[in-house]
């Protein structure tokens, strides 16, 4: 296999870059989350007003749509915590080597 050398800037992370992307997950995670705690309100309205025995099921069905909801919203705040650290290990990592190059 050949080596591949790549420059400086290519090598570099782009910090800015990575802040935006967390910027961007987190307002649309917000986003998500707002219309899935608006789902949720609308399946827990149901049951009171769907008395039949075709309304049986819907109990466990909302159920498991709001679990697979609160899922995601999880997730995203996984991946958000996750972005955030790693952003911050580069950053860290860039200022204490551009200390040691430029004492």
């Amino acid at each position: 296999m050949a080596t591949v050398w790549l420059t400086p800037t290519e090598f570099a992370v782009d910090l800015g870059q990575l802040r935006d992307a967390i910027g961007e997950v987190r307002n649309y995670s917000g986003i998500i989350g707002d219309r899935c705690s608006d789902i949720t309100a609308a399946l827990q309205a149901v049951p009171p007003e769907w008395n039949s025995p075709a309304g049986d099921p819907f109990s466990g069905l909302s159920q498991m749509c709001i679990s697979q909801m609160n899922s995601l919203t999880g997730l995203l705040a996984e991946m958000i915590h996750r972005m955030q650290v790693t952003y911050e290990n580069y950053l860290n990592a860039e200022q204490t080597n551009h200390l040691k190059n430029f004492r």
